[in-house]
């Protein structure tokens, strides 16, 4: 959903005059079904623009289909303007199905054990084993500042040939976006994300953009080596996101889980 707004933003600002019609007409072209796993707005631009682009859409006659942590009614929750956002929400209960499916087990927390790729808390016995575990991925590449540039701003970093090793400040104490993360999760295949401290009330911006980040490395599959004060379930203790984190923490435990590191050879030794 972020690459699809991200694309969205950039069509319209190239294509002032075709507007969002412009972009449906062109996407009946490309496609008859678009689909979001795992739909949410958090971003109130997204919100703004939704109604009139799955107007838009509809009339173009291009099937949508959706997968949510919530119903329509409890999208975007508290976000800046809701009021605005409301008649989207119409849309959505007027022009589709919404069909509730309910399930008593969290797959992916079974996953969540003591081997995977989430250490906490934050101790030098964490850091070590984090360490440990990077010079196994990188195998034994030297760190290197790197820089990626993204229009007209930059994101520093240190990063090996695949394997980016970065801070939690250097990634969501500083103004990024999903835009700045996708290029990211295109440039390594692995990412550090290291001193993660316990999102309270007063880290409400770092915490959006940490949410932010976890969306599109798991859309990436990108693997996901993570340090932090807390175990995924108590990371978070403030009330602006208490709807939107579990989504987050539910995602954690997926990326950091035997199945979905399968895919690469680990040693945790």
């Amino acid at each position: 959903f972020h690459a699809f707004m991200r694309d969205v933003h950039a069509f319209l600002h190239e294509n002032r005059m075709a507007g969002i019609n412009g972009l449906a007409k062109k996407l009946s072209k490309e496609t008859d079904i678009i689909c979001f796993d795992e739909f949410h707005v958090n971003d109130v631009a997204d919100a703004m623009i939704l109604q009139r682009l799955f107007t838009a859409l509809i009339d173009w006659q291009i099937i949508l289909v959706t997968t949510s942590n919530y119903p329509p009614d409890r999208l975007y929750e508290n976000g800046l303007q809701r009021a605005r956002f409301i008649p989207f929400i119409d849309l959505i209960k007027a022009q589709m199905t919404v069909i509730k499916i309910n399930g008593p087990i969290d797959y992916r927390a079974q996953e969540m054990g003591q081997k995977n790729t989430y250490f906490y808390p934050l101790t030098p016995d964490t850091r070590q084993k984090c360490a440990r575990l990077f010079q196994s991925f990188s195998k034994n590449e030297e760190l290197r500042d790197k820089t990626l540039s993204l229009k007209g701003r930059t994101l520093s970093l240190k990063a090996t040939s695949h394997i980016a090793y970065c801070t939690f400040a250097e990634l969501c104490e500083i103004p990024a976006g999903a835009e700045d993360y996708i290029a990211l999760s295109k440039e390594f295949e692995t990412i550090f994300v290291t001193n993660i401290p316990r999102l309270t009330y007063d880290r409400r911006n770092e915490t959006k953009r940490f949410m932010t980040l976890i969306d599109v490395l798991y859309d990436a599959q990108t693997r996901l080596v993570i340090t932090a004060a807390e175990d995924p379930d108590h990371l978070y203790h403030g009330y602006d996101y208490e709807f939107e984190f579990p989504r987050t923490v539910s995602r954690l435990k997926e990326m950091t889980s035997q199945t979905y590191l399968s895919k690469w050879t680990i040693d945790h030794s």
